[in-house]
């Protein structure tokens, strides 16, 4: 039995886009191939001193990072990326933190749930402090992950599909967590940080990738702990 839908109208109209646009919006892009010197060596708990957290941040390609968006909506009505996060795993080095000037006109940037306004867009834009376009955002985290590269996310899906990239090595909390015991108030990271964490997150204006970002790498160790040995 089919559940009812979401909104109910006499008629649909899908988006109509002209000749050849819809290719190249939604053309998907593999992870680039990188070099053995360009790789992080993985770092063994019983060597992480200060110098050798030094040497790893100055290493690029990461064996593994946490990543979050956030989205706003085009005026096609899909989402479009408008905030990127990456952190490295193992140290929670910031990598990329910035507003995505996006490449298509917006019908608005759901500031409620992603904490980005309008006037900070202009004001990114006007200080070229953000990224200019999806594509450049995904090439500024192909800076830091090869197809090795661990990339630890929340509903994945989404972030991916926004940046239109493929990737092999995809851990989602949201999809790790359908294995357990399942907990009151759903898998949404809020209530998961809440109530396997402890921990009050999306609490201020809207959400922050970069809160998220981290919340999502926490979830991760929690969730391996929760393996048998």
């Amino acid at each position: 039995m089919m559940a009812p839908g979401c909104v109910s109208l006499a008629e649909h109209s899908p988006v109509v886009y002209p000749k050849d646009s819809l290719r190249e919006y939604w053309t998907f892009h593999t992870t680039p191939f990188v070099s053995r010197l360009q790789q992080q060596p993985i770092p063994s708990p019983q060597y992480c001193t200060k110098a050798h957290r030094n040497f790893l941040a100055a290493q690029r390609v990461r064996v593994a990072v946490a990543l979050d968006c956030e989205m706003g909506t085009a005026i096609s009505g899909e989402s479009e990326i408008i905030r990127i996060t990456v952190v490295d795993f193992f140290t929670q080095e910031v990598l990329v933190d910035r507003l995505v000037q996006p490449s298509i006109p917006m019908r608005h940037y759901n500031t409620r749930f992603s904490g980005v306004t309008a006037s900070d867009m202009r004001n990114a834009v006007r200080n070229r402090t953000c990224i200019f376009g999806r594509d450049k955002a995904r090439q500024q985290v192909w800076q830091f992950i090869g197809p090795g590269t661990v990339v630890v996310v929340h509903g994945g899906q989404n972030d991916l599909s926004a940046l239109r990239w493929m990737h092999p090595l995809v851990i989602d909390t949201l999809i790790l967590e359908s294995y357990g015991e399942p907990i009151g108030g759903g898998r949404s990271l809020k209530n998961l940080c809440l109530k396997r964490l402890g921990w009050v997150v999306q609490n201020g204006r809207g959400h922050c990738s970069h809160e998220d970002a981290l919340a999502c790498r926490e979830l991760v160790h929690w969730l391996a702990g929760q393996i048998p040995a």
